[in-house]
C-alpha cells in the first residue's frame, strides 16, 4: 500500500497497516512534519484506537487532560461551563507532537516514509496502481507500483484532483481564523479550563491549553484577512492585537512561537473510493475545527481503513469490503 501525506492520518493508517503485516511506504510533498499550529484535541473514541495500537502511554505522556469547556464573552466570567468525565480520557495535544509519536512507533517496522516527494500522476491498472513520484530536490521522477493508494494528503488533496472527484460542500468566505501558539502563563491570571470558546460578533474566537502552551485561534472579518500571499507579519500583529481583548494578564508579554491561516470549510468528497485509491482524512472531508473533529473523524478513518486494508490484503477478503 502506498500512503501520499505524512500527516497523522497518512503516518497513523500506515502504522496499523504495518502492524497487520502489509508492505507499506509513505510520500510526503513537504520537507518534514508541519509544526504549524493544527488540530489539538482528542476524544475518548479515537484514545480507544490509540490503546488497541499501544501507542496510548506514549500519547498521554507528551499531552495534557482536557479538564473542561466553557463559553464566555471576551474577558467575562463563563457563560456556561463544563467539566470532562472523569472516567473517559481526552486530551490536549500538538497534532505536530502526535506526528512525531506516531513515526518513531512506525520506525520499528522500517516503514520507509519519504518527504519531499511529489505525487505529479497516477495510473490505475486491474491489479495495481502505477503512481509517478518526483523528489522535489533534484527533480527524480519515478514509478512506483502499488496494490493501493490512500489519499490522506489534505484539504487540497493532489489525489483527489487528480481523480477529478468532486469536493462538495461551502467554504466561508466572510471570514477566515489565524491559529498561534504562544507561551504565556494564563493560568497564573484565571481558573479556566483546558478549552474555552470567546463568544463575541467580532472577537470570537477558541482558547485551548496544548502543555506549557495555549492554542489561541481567533476570526478575522473578510476586509481584514491575509492577501493571497499569506503575510506572517501581519498575522502575528493580528493576533497581538486580539490578545489583550480576549485574555487576562499582562498580555504583552505573551511570545506567538507559531501562525498558521485557515479558512473553515464543510465539505466532502463525492465518493471516497475510486478504484484502487481510497481519500482519508481532510482529503476527503472537511469540518469546522472548533468542535475538534476535524483529525477526530480522520484517525476514525485510519483505524477504519488499516484493518479493512489488512483483510483484504493479508486475509484474503473482498475488496467490496472498502466499499
Amino acid at each position: 500500500v502506498t500512503v501520499i501525506g505524512a500527516g497523522p492520518v497518512g503516518l497513523y493508517t500506515a502504522f496499523i497497516l504495518a502492524q497487520g503485516g502489509v508492505d507499506v511506504a509513505v510520500f510526503e510533498l513537504e520537507e518534514d512534519i508541519i509544526q504549524l499550529p493544527k488540530a489539538a484535541g482528542y476524544f475518548p473514541v479515537v484514545m480507544d484506537e490509540f490503546k488497541k495500537t499501544g501507542i496510548l502511554s506514549d500519547v498521554i505522556k507528551a499531552s495534557i487532560p482536557m479538564t473542561g469547556l466553557s463559553w464566555r464573552y471576551p474577558k467575562q466570567p463563563a457563560l456556561a461551563q463544563i467539566a470532562f468525565p472523569r472516567d473517559q480520557i481526552a486530551i490536549h495535544l500538538g497534532q505536530n507532537k502526535l506526528s512525531d509519536i506516531i513515526l518513531q512507533h512506525l520506525a520499528k517496522y522500517n516503514v520507509p516514509v519519504k518527504f519531499n516527494h511529489r505525487l505529479i500522476s497516477l495510473q490505475q491498472n486491474p491489479d495495481d496502481i502505477h503512481a509517478f513520484i518526483e523528489q522535489r530536490v533534484g527533480h527524480t521522477q519515478v514509478q512506483h507500483t502499488t496494490k493501493y493508494l490512500i489519499g490522506a494528503d489534505g484539504g487540497k488533496s493532489t489525489v483527489r484532483k487528480l481523480l477529478g472527484i468532486p469536493f462538495e460542500g461551502f467554504s466561508h468566505t466572510e471570514f477566515d481564523i489565524i491559529a498561534s501558539n504562544i507561551d504565556y502563563p494564563l493560568h497564573n491570571y484565571c481558573d479556566w479550563p483546558t478549552a474555552n470558546f470567546i463568544v463575541d460578533p467580532e472577537i470570537w474566537g477558541i482558547v485551548v491549553q496544548t502543555g506549557e502552551e495555549w492554542r489561541v485561534t481567533v476570526g478575522v472579518r473578510s476586509h481584514l484577512k491575509m492577501k493571497d500571499e499569506w503575510d506572517e507579519e501581519q498575522a502575528i500583529k493580528m493576533v497581538k492585537d486580539r490578545l489583550p481583548k480576549i485574555l487576562p494578564g499582562p498580555t504583552e508579554q505573551a511570545n506567538i512561537k507559531a501562525v498558521s491561516p485557515y479558512t473553515m470549510h464543510q465539505r466532502c468528497a463525492a465518493k471516497f473510493l475510486d478504484g484502487r485509491v481510497i481519500l482519508a482524512g481532510d482529503a476527503a472531508h472537511l469540518t469546522n475545527p472548533f468542535g475538534g473533529l476535524g483529525l477526530t473523524t480522520g484517525l476514525l478513518d485510519a483505524a477504519l481503513l488499516g484493518r479493512v486494508l489488512r483483510q483484504v490484503l493479508v486475509e484474503g477478503k473482498s475488496p467490496s469490503l472498502l466499499e
